[in-house]
């Protein structure tokens, strides 16, 4: 049985995705962006399709991001946990109709970040986690320890842990010789970013994050 879920900027239960859908946050004093280039529909190893709206340009993804780090990751661990899946929401009808019950486990990964610096928003640590499921990871960027990036994260109070909202978007790689490599290149806006320098990049989004601030 296929099941469907649209993911707008919310946190799926089961999924355990974000995904950007361009509605929440606009610079101040300036026109709303177009809210999306193109979607897309992704069936994930467990039998859902999530619909995934992409973005058009740099400001919509780093204005929308609550927190924007440069980081390393230092360690990954994958996790097994039981989730009660709420009454009355979409995934628990999905769950119920499927006949996998109210409970369910949850596999995913749990990836410490060593963060290097914090472009965007007030971290109260030095490390944080970001958790991805299983099923958020067949249709992301391979992440491994030791790796570098600037991410572009949301923070999940139902799990109390930081999530991307975007597969593709919340990822800029750092390679050894400090030059970014951009994993969503559907628009001009982000392909100009690949094989910048570091510093330029960060400088870039730093400049953003101050004009939508001000």
């Amino acid at each position: 049985m296929k099941r469907s879920i649209v993911l707008a900027c919310c946190v799926a239960v089961v999924a355990g995705a974000v995904v950007f859908a361009g509605e929440r946050a606009k610079s101040p004093g300036t026109a709303s962006p177009e809210p999306y280039v193109e979607s897309q529909v992704i069936e994930t190893p467990s039998g859902f399709r999530v619909h995934i709206r992409n973005p058009k340009r740099l400001d919509e993804v780093v204005n929308y991001a609550k927190y924007i780090v440069e980081g390393k990751i230092v360690a990954a661990e994958d996790l097994a946990e039981p989730i009660s899946l709420q009454e009355g929401t979409p995934e628990r009808a999905i769950s119920e109709q499927s006949g996998m019950g109210a409970v369910q486990t949850r596999h995913g990964t749990n990836y410490t970040i060593q963060v290097l610096d914090s472009i965007k928003g007030q971290l109260q640590d030095q490390k944080i986690t970001m958790y991805l499921t299983d099923d958020d990871q067949s249709y992301r960027p391979k992440l491994s320890v030791g790796e570098q990036y600037i991410f572009l994260l949301d923070w999940n109070d139902a799990i109390g842990r930081y999530v991307d909202f975007h597969p593709y978007a919340s990822y800029f790689k750092v390679d050894a010789s400090n030059k970014v490599k951009t994993i969503y290149k559907s628009t001009t806006d982000f392909s100009e970013l690949d094989n910048q320098s570091f510093d330029k990049v960060r400088q870039k989004i730093k400049d953003i994050v101050q004009q939508g601030n001000g």
